[in-house]
This record gives C-alpha cells, sequence and structure tokens, in this order.
C-alpha cells in the first residue's frame, strides 16, 4: 500500500485486527481524496487557477491533501477555567487563506470562529 500516511511497524494477532487496521487507512485514504477532488471542483467552479499554500505563500495549482489540512496547523483553541468552570474560551481567529480553504471544501468559517486575523 502506497500513500501518504506515515505507518510503523505493528504486530497484530487476529485477522480482525488486520481488517480493523486496514479500514483505517482505507478511510484516510477515501477522506483525502474526497477532500483533494472536493477543493479542485470548487476551484474551477470558482474561477480560482491556484492556493498559496506552499511556503512563502507561493501559489499552489494542485492542492493536495498533506497541503489541505497544513493550512490549519497553527489553529490553536484555548479555555481559561477557574476552579473546574470554563470562565471564557479563546476560539482561534480564521485567516483569509483559511477561510478561503474553508469556502472551496463547503465547510461554515462559523464552524471555528466568526472573527477574521491577518
Amino acid at each position: 500500500m502506497k500513500g501518504p500516511q506515515l505507518v510503523a511497524p505493528v504486530f497484530i494477532e487476529q485477522p480482525h485486527q488486520i481488517e480493523a487496521l486496514l479500514l483505517c487507512h482505507f478511510l484516510a485514504m477515501l477522506t483525502e481524496a474526497l477532500m483533494e477532488r472536493e477543493i479542485r471542483a470548487s476551484m474551477k467552479t470558482f474561477g480560482r487557477t491556484s492556493l498559496p499554500l506552499y511556503p512563502e505563500s507561493s501559489d499552489c495549482p494542485s492542492p493536495s491533501a498533506p497541503r489541505i489540512p497544513e493550512t490549519f496547523s497553527d489553529a490553536q483553541r484555548h479555555h481559561l477555567v477557574s476552579d473546574g468552570v470554563i470562565v471564557k474560551d479563546f476560539n482561534p481567529a480564521v485567516t483569509s487563506l483559511q477561510r478561503d480553504v474553508l469556502k472551496l471544501l463547503h465547510v461554515p468559517a462559523s464552524v471555528y470562529v466568526s472573527e477574521i486575523a491577518d
């Protein structure tokens, strides 16, 4: 099996464990393929020729599965807790690139937050 998943040696004793592991890998590869397909189709629909996903914001004409979630690698959510009670939530700010990726994937930006930071 060749793909972008990082696989470490695993010692499995039962056939059903092998099936479960292969199912997990299949679902991961399927999710990646659907994400790539959706973003590329949406780019055509919206007339986008590329996205600045490469380092130094270089254009990427055909976004691949590893580059898409990498866009959200710096997103962090924090909770201020006092005596076991959440006092305040600090939601991640969505950048314009992240907002574009969410739009192309048909995911509402409200899933993250309602404010933009650049």
